[in-house]
């Protein structure tokens, strides 16, 4: 199996969710909606839009009817960050896959001084960046129909940073 270098950065997130971050699922709430595009199809990306934040961004087609996604505010460098948990959650077990951060301009500037794992700069406007954080490895145990789901991604390790948008 392949390991990917930020594997920490997935387990940290991943306890931080389980010692009672806020739950939303993303077909639910005034501030997140998942949708699937017009067609059906299995092989269409699942879209995923916070009017909240003002961004839309599509994830793998593997995402669909498997889609949570967690928000929270966190404090970093001393100012509060929104933060999007995007989970891939099947009948036995969930894991965070993707993390998304919205801050300021100036904490993202400092952030990408500083050493350590940094995000990707998704875009930035009215003075507040978004980052993307993917993923690093398959948390899944190897021989789960998740694990098989999620080997996909490093194929599709575009479709978020590619489809990402901001709206009015």
């Amino acid at each position: 199996m392949k390991k990917w270098p930020f594997l920490l950065l997935a387990c940290a997130a991943t306890l931080l969710f389980m010692a009672g971050c806020g739950e939303q699922t993303a077909s639910s709430g005034a501030s997140g909606a998942a949708s699937s595009a017009a067609s059906s199809s299995a092989e269409e990306a699942v879209v995923y839009e916070n009017s909240q934040l003002g961004i839309r961004f599509e994830l793998p087609a593997v995402f669909r009817d498997h889609l949570k996604v967690e928000e929270n505010t966190e404090e970093m460098g001393g100012e509060p960050v929104n933060v999007l948990y995007i989970l891939y959650e099947d009948e036995d077990e969930s894991a965070i896959i993707y993390r998304i951060e919205e801050m300021s301009s100036e904490l993202w500037a400092k952030m990408q001084a500083e050493e350590g794992p940094k995000g990707m700069e998704l875009g930035q406007r009215d003075g507040r960046a978004v980052v993307y954080y993917p993923p690093q490895s398959n948390p899944f145990e190897q021989g789960t129909d998740a694990y098989e789901a999620m080997q996909i991604l490093p194929d599709q390790a575009s479709a978020l940073p590619d489809s990402f948008a901001f709206i009015e």
